[in-house]
């Protein structure tokens, strides 16, 4: 269900024309940039929202984020943008909240509401619409670009009219092939549950690439794949350790969402194109941590912590001693069994001896299995 939410939301962002080759560059595909991101080549295109006097950059609020990418307009809460293909500026207009009649913009009203918020009848616009700060040649190419928007259908990669394209990277050989095929199934499983109504109408499609099993092959596998025209990656299988990962979708502008990694790493601010479904271990560790000091009937308990040997845990421990230590205390006893070693029955001795209350487990499900057995 969130992975169907997630594609929901993700779907209604802007369609976007595939990036123009620079010898075919025109006045019109820089102002293109422009009117879809905010930016373009030359200075930074910046913005004042003057109902909250404050600047910042352009590419926070560019125009087809409230006129649409085929300036039709849109509705954003109590506000109507209204639509500004050629044709709706170049003639007289009735505004929708007001009923307050407009005359027809020429070139030079047109620059001036982009850049000061008066139309073409000397009215000042609601202070919603942001004023924009650009060049002259850069106000002069988004014009430009005013003048064809909304001409042709435009899709984003991945994205035909009755077909929706998916990729995913998953181990479909070597060591974790087991895992990868069952991944697959149930991808396939989901769309095929969607195939009646479909995504906006639209058939569900996947492209899956086979990273053998390694990180080198994962990051081979991304690179193949983003190079097939699909929307999205989904569910991908990173092992842990894989780098370069971020450099390969920024470089592509495909979202991946709910990677399915042991090692998650959310940023501050967060990473444009990763969408992690699950947190990591180190801050599901002082999530658990915090509810056994704040929740846990009684007094604050004492807390040990068992953890398979390896560096697979080395986060989660390290998020159960910080948030130990924000309430004052720190683990009782620590249990890290060397590989081969893990002993359920000594391990559970050690336990009862050391007096602790509450046992923190840090370990795969066979060894957990066998201590819970215990």
């Amino acid at each position: 269900m969130t992975l169907t939410l997630l594609l929901g939301l993700t779907l209604s962002l802007p369609t976007m024309i595939d990036e123009p080759t620079p010898a075919a560059e025109t006045a019109a595909t820089r102002g293109r940039e422009i009117y879809l991101a905010g930016k373009t080549t030359g200075p930074e295109i910046r913005l004042v929202l003057v109902n909250a006097d404050l600047e910042m950059p352009a590419t926070s609020f560019p125009c087809a984020s409230c006129h649409g990418e085929s300036g039709r307009g849109t509705r954003e809460g109590g506000l109507v943008p209204p639509g500004i293909r050629w044709p709706e500026l170049m003639r007289p207009a009735t505004v929708e909240l007001t009923g307050r009649k407009r005359i027809a913009y020429d070139l030079e009203s047109l620059k001036k509401v982009i850049i000061d918020g008066f139309d073409p009848s000397g009215v000042e616009l609601h202070p919603g619409m942001p004023r924009y700060k650009m060049s002259d040649p850069q106000l002069e190419d988004l014009i430009a670009y005013l003048r064809v928007v909304g001409e042709e259908e435009v899709f984003d990669p991945g994205v035909e009219p009755e077909v929706i394209r998916f990729g995913s990277v998953l181990p479909l050989s070597g060591a974790k092939e087991s895992t990868g095929t069952s991944i697959r199934k149930a991808l396939e499983a989901w769309s095929e549950q969607l195939s009646i109504q479909g995504i906006y109408g639209r058939k569900i499609e996947w492209v899956f690439e086979d990273s053998a099993s390694t990180r080198e092959g994962t990051v081979t596998a991304l690179k193949r794949i983003v190079e097939k025209d699909v929307f999205a990656l989904v569910s991908c299988h990173l092992p842990p350790g894989t780098e370069g990962i971020e450099e390969i979708l920024a470089g592509s502008e495909i979202p991946m969402i709910g990677p399915l990694t042991t090692t998650p790493r959310p940023e501050d601010p967060p990473f444009r194109w990763i969408y992690y479904l699950l947190p990591s271990f180190y801050h599901q560790s002082k999530s658990l941590v915090e509810y056994i000091c704040i929740e846990v009937p009684g007094s604050r308990p004492t807390v040990a912590v068992v953890m398979e040997e390896g560096q697979l845990f080395d986060d989660a421990l390290s998020g159960v001693i910080e948030q130990l230590a924000i309430f004052g205390s720190e683990p009782l006893l620590e249990i890290v069994p060397a590989e081969g070693h893990f002993d359920p029955v000594l391990i559970a001795d050690a336990l009862v001896d050391s007096g602790a209350e509450v046992v923190v487990v840090l370990a795969r499900g066979p060894l957990v299995s066998r201590m819970t057995h215990r």
